[in-house]
């Protein structure tokens, strides 16, 4: 059962943040959109995906290392989500579970918090082709830090 994403901002809140996140140079670059499905689970989809996501097993399947930097921002944006509007987030521990070969056009990777602690979010997350089967899974732990070490971005 996921938790709720943040216990003191409202979904308008976290969409609006994630509208500024989605403006970020690395999100552009990268292809990526993030969004928020309910309460509990947060979207990221790159749509389409570009020749430079493509590559994996010497073929036109996606990247592995595309696939791992998709699950890092999706495990990790729930703890995010979870420390705004005053502290940090950063994934910790990143476990994947490839199943298939992604191919076609589209990825989704839809993320949650299965629990949280006092300075650990455990999320999860599952990896979606275009025709929406699952093609990976991965955990993760993301660690919530009071303070800032350097000015924000957005």
């Amino acid at each position: 059962m996921a938790e709720k994403i943040s216990l003191t901002l409202s979904d308008a809140e976290l969409s609006a943040f994630l509208l500024k996140f989605n403006e970020l140079d690395f999100a552009k670059a990268f292809g990526v959109q993030v969004t928020l499905i309910d309460e509990a689970h947060v979207r990221s989809v790159i749509d389409p995906l570009r020749e430079t996501h493509r590559g994996g097993i010497q073929s036109s399947a996606v990247n592995g290392g595309v696939m791992a930097s998709m699950f890092d921002l999706a495990l990790g944006m729930p703890g995010l989500l979870r420390a705004q509007p005053d502290q940090r987030a950063a994934t910790v521990q990143l476990s994947m579970s490839f199943m298939k070969a992604v191919r076609g056009d589209r990825i989704e990777v839809t993320s949650w918090i299965a629990r949280a602690g006092a300075g650990l979010v455990f999320t999860e997350a599952e990896l979606r082709d275009g025709s929406g089967e699952i093609c990976a899974s991965a955990l993760g732990v993301v660690r919530v830090m009071e303070g800032h070490s350097e000015p924000r971005r957005f």
